[in-house]
């Protein structure tokens, strides 16, 4: 309809809906499933758009690709803004449509997707008005920032002699959106086809990794290791174009394990890629007890000799003694790794040290984003995805020196499985809240990098 010309639909954070901290109902339940809710949708017809579809004649045609490669020509040769914000309304109910079929599609199968994670990255232009082409400065600002909400991207980047519409077109830039991306890894999706993620984003190492833990047939090592090789091979001098939707012939998994039956092989190809899939899930989840009920129902106190006395060696028997050990090693590296994280305090700016101090208060995502007035997206951006890869090098070189003192069970590096357990393990000491004897039983319990972030603020 052409009412999509007129009407934006933004993330309700991101224009001024009422006071600050403002409550805003922005989910609701049906069985534990978090459904889409309109709620966290905003509808706003910005006096812009409305101008400019008078001037332009929007009203009296029906949304269509051809009114709107008209509509990219005008922006493209006046640099028109009310035609520029008139796409972008345009764009936003496209992309809306997407997320929701995309969270309709995946809630289902197992994957924890929350909307307030997944609006942001797409819905976050405000309205204002802004103009189709910037002229390039001769030396910008290293401190500029300029407004580019993802929607202005798709609208400057539609290319119609490619022959896409403008929804296709949205579509395509969802899909390759990279703060989507980065939440998606974080639940264990990948938008990718099952034959596209053995082709590019399976190795050796991982394949073994994720088949160890979640690999769903009887198949050894070296077995599943061939597989993954032949296939590549075959896939990367295979002349055949691999269109959206491909799938490899007969043909192609006959040569892939001669063997045995295609379909055996293609079943067992398939039961790899799951695994690659299921072993993306983000150990993040520890953080949160929603995702972790094992965390909820056991104090740390409880819950981390049991996780922990499996790393150590047996010589040492004491579970104080283990756990001060871990820590000591677990701290060395925070400070060896982190500071490269957080390096100059002083010159940060504020919304960056806002979601910092938000985070070493124990918020996640979605509080930080009330917190510090920005999307959780944003937080996700700037510190916790940044922090979680960090982390996750923290506790392997905490594993390492604890290994190289002796001080690890014989299995810790000769065992994928012990090892992995093993980091799992130390990354969740460095997460979960430590217990002290003076904090009140109704404050917050700091984490182990909460009590370094802090401590990086109070001596920069």
């Amino acid at each position: 309809m052409a009412g999509d010309y007129v009407t934006l639909r933004t993330l309700r954070s991101t224009i001024p809906i009422g006071p600050t901290g403002e409550d805003v109902s922005t989910e609701r339940q049906t069985g534990g499933v978090h459904l889409f809710s309109e709620a966290l949708i905003a509808s706003i017809s910005p006096m812009e758009a409305r101008d400019a579809a008078e001037a332009h004649q929007v009203a009296d045609v029906e949304a269509s690709a051809e009114f709107d490669r008209r509509l990219h020509a005008t922006c493209a040769t006046q640099n028109d803004p009310g035609a520029f914000l008139c796409l972008r309304c345009r764009c936003s109910h496209s992309a809306l449509s997407w997320l929701k079929a995309i969270f309709a599609k995946y809630v289902t199968s197992d994957y924890h997707l929350e909307p307030m994670e997944m609006v942001p990255c797409l819905l976050n232009d405000d309205g204002r008005s802004e103009v189709f082409w910037k002229a390039e400065e001769v030396e910008p600002s290293p401190r500029d920032v300029r407004y580019e909400s993802f929607l202005m991207g798709v609208v400057r980047s539609f290319d119609p002699q490619k022959g896409a519409g403008l929804n296709t077109w949205t579509q395509k830039r969802s899909e390759s959106n990279k703060c989507l991306a980065i939440y998606f890894r974080s639940v264990g999706l990948l938008l990718k086809s099952d034959w596209s993620i053995l082709a590019h984003d399976a190795g050796p190492n991982n394949m073994v990794e994720a088949w160890l833990h979640y690999g769903s047939l009887p198949l050894k090592e070296q077995r599943v290791l061939a597989l993954l090789a032949n296939y590549q091979e075959i896939y990367k001098s295979n002349d055949e174009r691999k269109r959206r939707g491909w799938r490899p012939s007969n043909g192609f998994f006959k040569a892939v394990a001669p063997d045995q039956e295609p379909q055996q092989t293609e079943e067992q190809l398939l039961a790899m890629a799951q695994a690659l899939r299921d072993r993306q899930a983000s150990w993040q989840q520890t953080r949160d007890p929603q995702h972790n009920p094992s965390l909820a129902e056991a104090s740390p106190q409880e819950a981390e000799p049991a996780a922990l006395n499996n790393i150590l060696a047996d010589s040492l028997e004491e579970d104080q003694e283990q756990l001060e050990l871990i820590d000591s090693a677990l701290k060395r590296a925070l400070d060896e790794h982190m500071p490269s994280l957080l390096p100059n305090i002083e010159a940060m700016d504020e919304q960056r040290r806002c979601i910092w101090l938000a985070y070493a208060q124990g918020m996640n995502n979605r509080q930080i984003a009330s917190q510090c007035h920005c999307s959780a997206g944003t937080a996700s951006k700037k510190v916790t995805g940044p922090l979680n890869l960090r982390l996750r090098t923290v506790a392997k070189q905490a594993l390492k020196e604890l290994k190289r003192n002796g001080h690890c069970t014989d299995a810790i590096g000769n065992d994928l499985g012990a090892t992995e357990k093993a980091e799992q393990a130390l990354l969740s000491r460095l997460v979960e809240p430590l217990g002290s004897a003076d904090v009140r039983h109704d404050q917050h319990k700091p984490s182990m990098v909460e009590l370094w972030i802090k401590n990086r603020f109070s001596h920069p």
